[in-house]
Formats: structure tokens, sequence, C-alpha cells
């Protein structure tokens, strides 16, 4: 591997709902997504993408129903910590 493989970021375990889960940072493979939450008219659907990239990131055996069906109590500390290591 070369130098920029080290700028790789970090992932973090964070512990949501009574669960850990190894949050993993967006990367430039994900940069479609930055651009988006900058158009208000695609902020909304931008944040939902980021939310199911990143928690099928953490693991792939979770389907897009779990992910719809996360209630608001656990989204906002999810969200909170998607935002930091990001």
């Amino acid at each position: 591997m070369s130098k920029i493989s080290q700028l790789a970021g970090k992932g973090k375990i964070v512990k949501i709902g009574g669960i850990d889960i190894n949050l993993e940072p967006l990367a430039v493979k994900d940069m479609d997504l930055m651009v988006k939450l900058e158009d208000k008219n695609k902020k909304e659907a931008a944040m939902k993408e980021i939310i199911t990239r990143t928690l099928k990131n953490a693991d792939e055996s979770v389907t897009e129903e779990e992910i719809e069906n996360i209630s608001m109590e656990h989204l906002q500390a999810l969200m909170e910590e998607i935002l930091t290591i990001n």
C-alpha cells in the first residue's frame, strides 16, 4: 500500500440503543452526497442516503426496512455520531 492509504478515515464504535455499531466515515466515493447536502431540495434524500451507506458499511446484512424503521429517538443519536466521524 502507498502512503495515501494512511489518509483513509478511522472508524469509531458507538453505542446506540444499547447496541455497539462500528461506524466508518464516508470517503471520496461518497462525495456526491456532500454536494447534495448543499442543495435544499436534495438535503433530506442525501441525509437518508448517508445513514443508509454508513449503516450498510457497519453491517452489510442490514436491510432497507430496518433502516427505515429506526426510531427518531435513536436517529438523532445516530446522526450526531455520523456527523462526528465525518
